[in-house]
Parts: structure tokens; C-alpha cells; sequence
């Protein structure tokens, strides 16, 4: 699972809490050299994941933020594949409260 941070805002609010990336890495048991994993370009990253869907490849979004992922970084390639006419099937996980 991939998360994306808009590295700029995301650095900020580090500072203001007089932090970096290297304390956000000991803190989450992550290596420092990993960190890119997490500040990655999520618009070029969605490009990829809707590129590789339109040549007929599966893709799989997780996210712990709930359906239809909205408010989290998943929101992009939602919409980015529904802009694409690419189907969109949300699976509820195992908490979700039946509708």
C-alpha cells in the first residue's frame, strides 16, 4: 500500500512541531531510505496506476479511510479512472455497517 503526502505541506507541519523526516522515520519504525514511499508525486503516480488499468490490468486500492476512499489519497485515482471511463467496484471491509 502506497500513501501519498504533498511533501512541501507535509514538512511544514513537521516543522511546526519542530520535527523532520529522519525523527517520522524513527518514530514509525521506518528506515530513512524508505521514506520515498510515502512522498511520492501522487499525480504521476495515478497516471501510472490509470495507464497500467486502460492495458487491461488489475488494480487494487486499499485504504483504512473508508468507501468510497473521499477524503483520502485515494480520492485521486478514483476520480481519475472514472474520468477515464474505467470502472470502479468498492468492497466494503469487514466492519462496514451493511446499507
Amino acid at each position: 500500500m502506497s500513501l501519498f503526502f504533498d511533501a512541501d505541506w507535509f514538512d511544514a507541519k513537521l516543522d511546526e512541531r519542530g520535527l523532520d523526516r529522519a525523527a517520522l522515520a524513527i518514530a514509525a519504525g521506518v528506515e530513512r531510505s524508505e521514506l520515498h514511499l510515502v512522498f511520492t508525486n501522487e499525480r504521476a503516480a495515478t497516471a501510472k496506476l490509470v495507464a497500467s488499468l486502460l492495458e487491461g490490468k488489475d488494480v487494487a486500492l486499499v485504504s483504512d479511510a473508508g468507501t468510497p476512499a473521499l477524503s483520502d489519497p485515494g480520492a485521486l485515482l478514483v476520480s481519475e479512472a472514472h474520468r477515464a471511463n474505467i470502472r470502479v467496484s468498492p468492497i466494503p471491509g469487514p466492519s462496514a455497517e451493511p446499507v
